[in-house]
Order: structure tokens, then sequence, then C-alpha cells
């Protein structure tokens, strides 16, 4: 599991002691989600349901927590539409 992938992927969507980018927030949460990381699924369909860092995609995000619910991770099993 990539957990530091999603974790500094936190840190810079939040500017938490690095420069502010969304961007490089979401990539790094992207590659977390990648390596079976599903908290890092979990966040990075909440960014895509509010389009922070990649550009709004309901159905991206509901396949994330999809994805997510399939592997045990219980918060994804809801707003999966």
């Amino acid at each position: 599991m990539l957990t530091g992938c999603w974790a500094l992927g936190a840190l810079y969507v939040e500017g938490n002691g690095v420069v502010r980018d969304a961007v490089k927030g979401a990539a790094l949460t992207q590659r977390g989600c990648n390596g079976g990381e599903m908290q890092a699924c979990l966040n990075l369909a909440n960014m895509y349901a509010r389009g922070i860092g990649v550009a709004r995609d309901d159905a991206k995000a509901a396949a994330l927590r999809k994805k997510a619910c399939a592997d045990s991770e219980t918060r994804g099993c809801s707003n999966t539409k």
C-alpha cells in the first residue's frame, strides 16, 4: 500500500507544510489509490466530486467509491450513484 502518497497528497491539497497545489495533491492521491490504498481512493472520489485538483466528474467519483466498497472500505459504500 502507498499510504504515504495519499497522505502527502492531502498535505498538498490543504497547503499544510507545503505550497498548496491541488493538482499535485490529486496526482499523489491517485498514486496511492493505484497502489491499493482505499482511503486514497475515497479521498480521490471526493476530489472528483468537488473538482479539487481534477475536473469535476461524478462518474469517476462513483467508480472510485465502488472500488473502495468492493475492497471492504465501507465508507465507500455510500454515495455510489
